[in-house]
């Protein structure tokens, strides 16, 4: 009885031995697995906080900052015009007058006189704010505004301006160029397209700082 006994206590011992060793192999297996895992995740953010970091960086270098377009124009002590349907804030000067339009308006210049005849484009500033057909990106919409009419510009110039994606368009060089002079179009959000338009050379630098002060609101 003991010897069988024994015999018996060993395959006992050795299937308790197998047993743990399998269950043993199988934990540290599931457990390289799991690491595995968790590092291929891990790889899998790197890898795309460093795409994302590299479209930023792009983004930047193709639509630069503020400081794309230089102005000297002292703009502390400008008017804000605020628009609360359309969520965003502009400033201008003092001595211009805004004018409301529908959803944008007309800045004018001093000693303009109001209303304008029929026919005339009003010198100053025009802001217009267009809807965005579905399916249209940003670009197709600028590429293709007024039948392509401002493809023919002398300059073109990505920028952000209030952080949002825009195109500046300039012929304020060229004698008898494109009327209007100067264009700027801000991809505002998906269904919104805000346009700024000036129609004089000599307001150039207004027009800038007018633009470099869109802040959206919402």
């Amino acid at each position: 009885m003991k010897n069988g006994f024994g015999f018996l206590g060993i395959i006992i011992l050795s299937a308790v031995i197998a047993s743990v060793a399998f269950g043993g192999g199988m934990y540290w297996s599931e457990t390289k697995k799991q690491q595995s895992l968790l590092q291929t995740g891990a790889d899998a953010v790197k890898r795309a906080e460093e795409l994302k970091q590299s479209i930023e960086s792009r983004e930047e270098s193709i639509y630069g900052g503020r400081t794309s377009i230089d102005s000297e124009v002292d703009t502390s002590t400008w008017k804000i015009y605020r628009n609360e349907e359309y969520g965003f804030e502009m400033k201008y000067p003092n001595d211009w007058i805004f004018s409301q339009e529908d959803s944008g308006g007309i800045l004018y210049e001093p000693g303009t006189k109001i209303p304008i005849d029929e026919g005339y484009l009003p010198p100053g500033i025009t802001i217009g704010i267009s809807k965005r057909p579905n399916g249209i990106s940003f670009d197709d919409f600028v590429r293709t505004f007024q039948g392509g009419w401002y493809l023919n510009y002398e300059i073109k110039r990505n920028i952000l301006l209030g952080g949002k994606k825009s195109v500046i368009f300039n012929d304020s060089n060229i004698v008898n160029g494109q009327i209007p002079v100067l264009a700027a179009f801000i991809d505002a959000s998906e269904d919104n397209v805000i346009m700024f338009f000036g129609q004089s050379p000599r307001t150039k630098d207004i027009f800038y700082s007018v633009i470099h002060s869109l802040v959206f609101i919402l």
